[in-house]
């Protein structure tokens, strides 16, 4: 029927009969106006929630957030009233609705995505008439690499898809998946700032295309062979003269000093590269990381690395490098 084809409709005909032109019939029917239990602002913001075809929230935005009024708060109040009584319906009648579906529909999966016995931690999806099961933890893996995706070194975000179809997960979907994670306590802070975006991609990238680059960098680094990482320290210490004289020390001592910084450097050398970040803040913060740790050891042993002449016993003279390290 027309008068209860959304849950506004259905809850303002339920319980505000009075206000509605429409009968069991949908035929056109007049307001009473005369009755003692009319009341003009009732009937405007019934009418608009009845006629509103759009989110509630974009109500929201337009008729109440955006029109607050000091001078007449009484109005305000009774506006908002209703507001918050349909939106308190919608939202329960759409969980009972989500739950029924969940209960009746067939499961799609009996497994996880590794074939394996689901956890006791699960999320339940419901898509296209069939329940789709996952672990939390493996839901929470698939979002977050879609927010560790470069290409040519321009971070971009991927569209979290369902594995078993590859359709993207609709937008009702996406608001479950972001509380059903929090409720397990794993917390994404890009898929937060996702939520707080309306799950707007270009949005997300154009306020904080740093943040997923260097989330990106994070994730390339973590992924380096030793081998590699150890070539990116040489290269650190090979830029600056000062610090060049640290290359001579063993390898090892040189992974004890300077492997906690060496990200830190990965990240400062393609920002800087790429030009991604345009004030410069975060190039200034990730060099002063690594720099802060290689001035703290030069300071303490400024002959660190170097060649150290020694007279022996016969009047002659032995070298050595100088590997005493001091005050760390």
């Amino acid at each position: 029927m027309f008068r209860i084809s959304s849950y506004n409709r259905l809850y303002l005909t339920y319980k505000y009969p009075q206000y509605i032109h429409y009968n069991e019939r949908n035929e056109f029917e007049p307001i009473r106006t005369s009755s003692i239990h009319y009341n003009a602002t009732d009937y405007v913001t019934i009418q608009r929630l009845f006629h509103h075809k759009k989110p509630n929230v974009r109500f929201y935005y337009e008729h109440i957030h955006n029109f607050f009024d000091i001078e007449n708060i009484t109005r305000f109040k009774r506006i908002m009233l209703l507001y918050f009584r349909v939106q308190r319906f919608k939202m329960a009648f759409s969980k009972f609705i989500h739950i029924v579906k969940l209960k009746v529909s067939k499961q799609f999966n009996t497994q996880n995505l590794s074939y394996l016995p689901f956890s006791n931690r699960t999320i339940s999806i419901y898509e296209n008439n069939r329940v789709y099961v996952f672990d939390d933890l493996e839901l929470y893996k698939m979002m977050e690499t879609c927010f560790n995706y470069e290409l040519y070194d321009i971070p971009d975000i991927l569209t979290l898809k369902n594995p078993y179809t590859n359709i993207p997960f609709s937008f009702h979907n996406l608001l479950h998946i972001h509380f059903e994670l929090l409720r397990f306590g794993k917390v994404s802070k890009f898929f937060i700032l996702y939520f707080k975006h309306n799950f707007n991609k270009n949005a997300l990238l154009e306020q904080y295309q740093t943040h997923l680059y260097i989330n990106c960098l994070e994730r390339t680094f973590s992924q380096f062979t030793p081998r590699k990482k150890e070539l990116l320290l040489m290269h650190m210490l090979r830029i600056f003269p000062r610090y060049k004289t640290f290359l001579n020390i063993d390898t090892d001592y040189l992974h004890q000093l300077f492997d906690s910084v060496v990200k830190y450097f990965y990240i400062y050398r393609n920002l800087k590269r790429n030009d991604i970040d345009n004030d410069s803040t975060h190039i200034d913060l990730y060099e002063s990381k690594f720099k802060k740790r290689l001035e703290h050891v030069y300071k303490k042993n400024p002959m660190l690395g170097r060649k150290v002449f020694v007279q022996t016993i016969d009047g002659n003279f032995k070298s050595h490098i100088n590997q005493n390290i001091m005050g760390l």
